[in-house]
């Protein structure tokens, strides 16, 4: 999701030779194969899409390892550079606005203390409903400035 509200999703039909399938992750997302193959879009258009639409923007995922493995599968799938869209932690961002508005209230000294302590907290509290942070899997984005 961009900063203005827009976004975008889409599914997206397997290559043929994408044979990886997780029957937990069908069960979390309610989305079978059989649906990515009549109802996706191809992987090649999804791809060039996101490059277009994102290219310039930082991206944030709550899990980068995890959803950056597939997101390069989908760039290399397509023939784009595997490091056209690069993911950052979704925590790193949630650090730098909670610094951003601390600052003016905090003192030096505790600053990097209460960022440290109040991302955490906030990183915990999706598992406390059952939520693991890698069964998200969206993407959000914010313009780059500066």
């Amino acid at each position: 999701m961009f900063q203005d509200g827009r976004s975008e999703d889409h599914l997206i039909a397997p290559a043929l030779d994408w044979t990886d399938w997780d029957d937990i992750a069908e069960t979390v997302h309610g989305i079978s194969r059989a649906m990515l193959l009549a109802e996706g879009k191809p992987h090649e258009e999804v791809a060039k899409r996101m490059v277009e639409a994102l290219t310039g923007h930082d991206l944030f995922a709550s899990a980068p390892s995890w959803d950056g493995k597939w997101l390069s599968v989908l760039l290399r799938g397509a023939g784009l550079p595997r490091h056209a869209l690069r993911l950052c932690d979704t925590e790193e961002a949630l650090r730098e606005t909670a610094t951003e508005i601390l600052r003016p209230v905090l003192p030096p000294a505790r600053l990097d203390i209460d960022v440290h302590t109040r991302s955490a907290s906030l990183n915990r509290a999706p598992e406390a409903d059952g939520c693991s942070s890698q069964s998200g899997g969206r993407f959000q984005a914010r313009r780059c400035v500066g």
